[in-house]
C-alpha cells in the first residue's frame, strides 16, 4: 500500500504540477479574453434562462430544462467540491490558495461555458430518443480524434470510481461516524441503494431528484457560509488580507 501511495504522489506531481494549473487558468483567461467576458456580460441572461421560466412549459429539444440541468451539475459539486475540495486546499495550501481558487472560479467560468455549449452542439440521440453528449463527442465529432475520445471516456470511467463515488461516499461516512456514531459500512449500504434508487431511472429520474434536493442543499449551504462568516466576522479582514499575502510567498499555495 505504501509504494501504491507513493505512486501515487509521484503522478499526482507530475498530472497536477505547475504547468497544469497554469495551462487549467491560461485557457480560461485566453477564453475569457475573446469572447468579451461572458461570465460579466451574461450574468443577468443567465439567471433570467435558468429561473425565469421556472413553472413554465419546457420549450426545445433538451432532455430537461435548464432548471434541471443545473441542479444536476450542482449536485455532484455542492459538498465534495466546496466543502472537502475547498477545506482540502486550505489545509495544504494555506491562505493563499483561497486567492488562487478565487481566480481559477472566475476565469473558470468562460471554460465551463464553453465545454457546455460545445457538448450541446455535438450531442446526438441514440436509437431510442435519448440525447448523448459529452467531451466525448466533442472530441470525436468536433475534433476528430476518436482515439482520443476513446482515452477520455476509459480514464473517465476509472476516475467515476474514486473522484465520483469514493471522495463523496467517504465523506459522508465520515460525516456520519463522527456525528453520530454511525459506523461507515452502514452508510455505504444506505448511500448505495438510495443511489442505485436513483440512477436506474437514467437521466430524467437523476434531474427530478436534484430538482428537489439541490435547492435545499444550496440554501443550507448559503446559510451555514453566513453563519461561519457571521460568527467569525472579527477574522474576515485578516483572512482576506492573509489570503492575497501569502498567495504569492507561498509555494504551497500555487
Amino acid at each position: 500500500m505504501e509504494a501504491v501511495m507513493k505512486l501515487n504522489g509521484v503522478l499526482n506531481g507530475i498530472v497536477w504540477g505547475s504547468w497544469m494549473l497554469a495551462l487549467l487558468v491560461g485557457t480560461g483567461i485566453y477564453l475569457t479574453l475573446i469572447l468579451g467576458f461572458p461570465q460579466v456580460r451574461y450574468f443577468v441572461l443567465m439567471f433570467r434562462e435558468v429561473f425565469g421560466n421556472l413553472g413554465k412549459k419546457k420549450e426545445g429539444e433538451g432532455a430537461i430544462s435548464s432548471f434541471a440541468a443545473l441542479s444536476t451539475a450542482l449536485a455532484a459539486t455542492v459538498g465534495t467540491g466546496n466543502i472537502a475540495g475547498v477545506a482540502t486546499a486550505l489545509h495544504l495550501g494555506g491562505p493563499g490558495a483561497l486567492f488562487w481558487m478565487l481566480i481559477s472560479a472566475v476565469f473558470g467560468m468562460t471554460t465551463k461555458m464553453c465545454e457546455v455549449t460545445l457538448a450541446v452542439r455535438f450531442r446526438e440521440k441514440d436509437s431510442i430518443g435519448n440525447w448523448r453528449g459529452g467531451t466525448m463527442y466533442i472530441l470525436d465529432k468536433g475534433a476528430g480524434q476518436k482515439w482520443l475520445a476513446w482515452l477520455f471516456a476509459l480514464f473517465a470511467f476509472l476516475a467515476s470510481f474514486g473522484i465520483g463515488c469514493a471522495v463523496q461516499a467517504n465523506s459522508t461516512a465520515e460525516g456520519f461516524y463522527l456525528g453520530f456514531g454511525i459506523p461507515h459500512f452502514w452508510t455505504g449500504i444506505i448511500v448505495a441503494i438510495l443511489t442505485a434508487l436513483v440512477i436506474v431511472g437514467g437521466l430524467k429520474r437523476i434531474s427530478d431528484v436534484t430538482t428537489y434536493l439541490v435547492p435545499f442543499m444550496a440554501i443550507f449551504y448559503i446559510i451555514g457560509g453566513v453563519i461561519v462568516i457571521s460568527v467569525n466576522m472579527a477574522g474576515v479582514p485578516a483572512a482576506i488580507n492573509n489570503a492575497v499575502k501569502y498567495a504569492f510567498s507561498d509555494p504551497m499555495a500555487m
